[in-house]
């Protein structure tokens, strides 16, 4: 993928409206296509069953002394199909990715190559669980087994999504629901998670690149000081309450927490528990500390440009203690701004 000549300027996490409209003009290219790949891939799989006689036979196998017929070429056809897709809908991704991290200012001919696993990580949707190797774990406190069935929920929701959107045509539309309906009721449903996968990797393509830069800032402005292991562990907390607020891995994250233990100097535990004491100490705490570990944990809540319910009552609970002073608010809104690409006041940066 080349590097098209564009006018950007210097900053990666604010956008100036040139930029602005070629991202968005990107993302529209790529929504589009995702959705008609979607629904190209169900008509690809029908209209050879209809039309070829080959896709409907069936081969006879022997397991256990019982007989099973398997639809063999229609599986076959199903295997090629699915896995074409995805391959087209991974190029649609990468291309996606790359052209924000153009427009943006991320990346040029000159530092493309030492970019390049991080834009691939980005456009696969791989997660991201360097913050693991710190002794963080977004999920601690939580029930394992409702995680593992949300979980399978989310993996399976096209095929849910098609097995109820059958029934209700069977429940409603009752002998007047022809084959073909049936058939093709699936074709939108494909075509919405395929642009909606797209959004994602949209959203979190900027949310990476963006704040990126901004971790890099934030840094580059703390303070000089010298901390004892009380205040260290104090910051370590933090970034274990950013994980838990978030409960999920992003790579965002993993960066702001492995910037301020280098900063800092904070030892690495294997394992590094929260507990409540972290309230009433912070509270009690020197003022510039505080302030350190208000703001690491705003810009935590802000890197992956999504602030939840969950976040929203973590809040009400600082604010509730008096260590936490912005507003949800004023929160939203520079989440909003930083995904968006316009500056965050919030935290003052250089």
């Amino acid at each position: 993928m080349k590097i098209n000549n564009t006018i950007i300027d210097e900053s990666i996490h604010t956008l100036n409206s040139s930029e602005l409209k070629l991202i968005k003009r990107e993302y529209i290219k790529s929504l589009i296509q995702a959705g008609l790949l979607g629904l190209l891939g169900v008509c690809l799989y029908y209209f050879p069953i209809y039309y070829f006689p080959l896709f409907t036979q069936t081969i006879t196998l022997s397991l256990f002394d019982q007989l099973i017929s398997l639809p063999i070429y229609d599986i076959l056809l199903c295997l090629v199909l699915t896995v074409v897709e995805i391959y087209l809908l991974t190029i649609i991704h990468l291309r996606m990715t790359h052209n924000i991290a153009v427009y943006s200012g991320f990346i040029s001919s000159i530092n493309k190559e030492t970019h390049i696993n991080k834009l691939t990580q980005i456009a696969t949707g791989k997660v991201d669980k360097k913050i693991t190797q710190y002794g963080l774990d977004p999920f601690q406190g939580t029930n394992k087994w409702v995680l593992f069935t949300i979980n399978l929920l989310i993996k399976l929701k096209g095929f849910l999504a098609n097995k109820i959107l059958r029934y209700l045509i069977k429940r409603f539309a009752g002998r007047y629901a022809v084959k073909y309906v049936m058939d093709f009721i699936g074709a939108p449903v494909y075509m919405l998670l395929n642009m909606y996968a797209t959004h994602i990797i949209y959203k979190n393509a900027k949310a990476e690149i963006f704040g990126h830069q901004l971790i890099k800032k934030y840094i580059s402005n703390l303070p000089n000081l010298e901390l004892n292991q009380e205040e260290k562990e104090l910051i370590y907390h933090t970034l274990q309450l950013i994980a838990m607020s978030k409960r999920d891995f992003h790579s965002n994250h993993s960066l702001l927490t492995e910037q301020v233990i280098a900063f800092f100097k904070i030892p690495i535990k294997e394992k590094h528990y929260f507990n409540d004491s972290f309230y009433e100490s912070l509270e009690s705490s020197k003022k510039e500390i505080a302030k350190i570990c208000s703001d690491i944990f705003l810009l935590g809540l802000i890197l992956d440009g999504h602030i939840s319910n969950k976040e929203k009552k973590r809040i009400q609970l600082l604010q509730q203690k008096e260590i936490f002073q912005h507003s949800i608010e004023a929160i939203q809104l520079a989440c909003s701004n930083f995904i968006h690409g316009r500056e965050t006041t919030i935290i003052q940066l250089k």
